[in-house]
């Protein structure tokens, strides 16, 4: 199974949710609740919004790097997790659900 319909799998569960739904971000397919994003797909990686200890967390254990959006500037916040991780995708966008659904502090 490749990365994109990995995504398109997960965009799937997640949209069913009253307050997800599909949308671009600089050019790039994702999800958000509300009206911040927590996922995006940038060809065959995953892109995740989590609190930056968690980000670190998956970087020291070789899961994720911290995301670079090309512009020079890494986000602490998101972590990009590639293909050979898919196994994972699920759970990091749940936690990734998790954390913007308590920033906006709904339930």
């Amino acid at each position: 199974m490749s990365a994109e319909s990995d995504f398109d799998r997960l965009t799937a569960g997640f949209i069913r949710r009253p307050e997800v739904s599909r949308g671009r971000m600089f050019g790039w397919s994702g999800l958000k609740a509300g009206r911040r994003f927590f996922a995006l797909t940038i060809e065959d990686r995953l892109i995740v919004k989590l609190p930056a200890a968690e980000v670190e967390a998956l970087v020291n254990e070789g899961t994720a790097t911290q995301f670079d959006p090309g512009w020079g500037r890494v986000k602490k916040l998101w972590a990009d997790v590639g293909p050979e991780q898919t196994s994972v995708w699920t759970e990091l966008v749940e936690r990734a659900y998790q954390n913007i659904v308590s920033l906006e502090g709904r339930p």
